[in-house]
């Protein structure tokens, strides 16, 4: 495990990032670099100004003022954990323990041998480490904020039982930098939250281009239209903003699809009447049954219920007769037959 430490007089003067620093304002003018980040979801190099990675630095060390998160863990080399993580810490000053790789296995040994207050996830991440088998040790930490993408509601629910962190937040963002959506307070509990002040989102068919119709739920919650309500997150106007992948203008292209002034992120999701909006999957996720398309992560929602299961992958096989068929695969609890 490598650790580095920021300037320690600066961590501890908690320094506000707008008023002391200038703000992401004045990086603009003396940084010129541009940084590829690689991420789960993009098929390309995602190439980003270097004051994009510093503003949301910005962003992410206010997000922690009034909290001793002192000690972030990056055990990925994802875009996510370089801007929650190392570029947090650069805006704010903390320090930082570097893992060579992400271990579900040694993951709660290593949030209690280095005093991690912060950690970052995306993905199957927070899957794999509640599937390694419950141990003492993983609630001995010093966790404040738990911050990534992609984590069921059962799975946030069962981390804070057994780590006893409360303050686990689940978000969404776009590695290119044209959007991000993040819970609110009165958010539903399976909602990824509102798009960030000055962003507007749609929820659009990929097909036609037309936005979804709000999702409907019944009484138990349970999403009732997922066929005509999923589709995919579109930032509008934000097209002329994205900075495109690295020699790979196909799938620029791709991003910027009709009349290029929208950036069609890939993902799928759905909106309630109230404006929420929720992860549905990546656009690879995309089922197609006797003529409903639906994404999988609503499948994965439902059969994680079970008390039985840890977790659920669910994937298409592709059927000459229905389009496609529909398997899952699932995680056993210890103990469960």
């Amino acid at each position: 495990m490598l650790r580095y430490r920021s300037d320690p007089a600066r961590s501890a003067a908690r320094l506000d990032p707008v008023e002391e620093r200038g703000g992401p304002d004045r990086i603009r003018g003396r940084v010129v670099w541009q940084a590829e980040v690689i991420t789960t979801g993009s098929e390309s190099d995602v190439r980003v100004l270097a004051d994009f990675l510093l503003a949301g630095g910005f962003e992410y060390f206010a997000a922690d003022t009034g909290r001793q998160v002192r000690l972030r863990l990056v055990t990925t080399p994802w875009g996510l954990a370089f801007l929650c993580v190392v570029f947090g810490v650069l805006a704010g000053g903390a320090c930082i323990a570097i893992a060579r790789k992400f271990s579900a296995s040694r993951f709660a040994a290593d949030l209690h041998e280095h005093r991690i207050t912060f950690f970052n996830y995306v993905g199957r991440m927070l899957s794999y480490v509640l599937n390694q088998p419950a141990a003492p040790i993983e609630r001995d930490n010093a966790l404040e904020v738990v911050f990534g993408s992609e984590a069921s509601p059962a799975e946030v629910r069962l981390f804070r039982e057994r780590f006893g962190c409360e303050d686990v937040r689940e978000g969404y963002g776009a590695s290119e930098g044209v959007l991000r959506i993040t819970p609110v307070p009165g958010s539903p509990d399976n909602a990824l939250g509102l798009p960030a002040a000055g962003v507007e989102v749609e929820v659009r068919d990929p097909d036609t281009g037309l936005e979804c119709p709000r999702a409907i739920f019944d009484a138990d919650g349970v999403l009732l239209n997922a066929g005509e309500a999923t589709g995919e997150l579109v930032a509008l106007g934000r097209g002329p903003s994205f900075e495109g992948y690295y020699k790979n203008p196909d799938a620029m292209a791709d991003r910027l699809r009709f009349d290029g002034a929208d950036f069609w992120t890939g993902d799928l999701g759905y909106r309630d009447a109230d404006g929420y909006f929720y992860f549905a999957g990546r656009s690879t996720d995309w089922l197609r049954v006797d003529g409903e398309n639906f994404g999988a992560a609503a499948i994965e929602r439902i059969l994680v219920r079970f008390p039985a299961f840890s977790g659920a992958h669910v994937l298409a096989v592709a059927d000459p007769n229905t389009g496609d068929q529909v398997m899952a695969v699932v995680t056993l609890k210890p103990g469960a037959v």
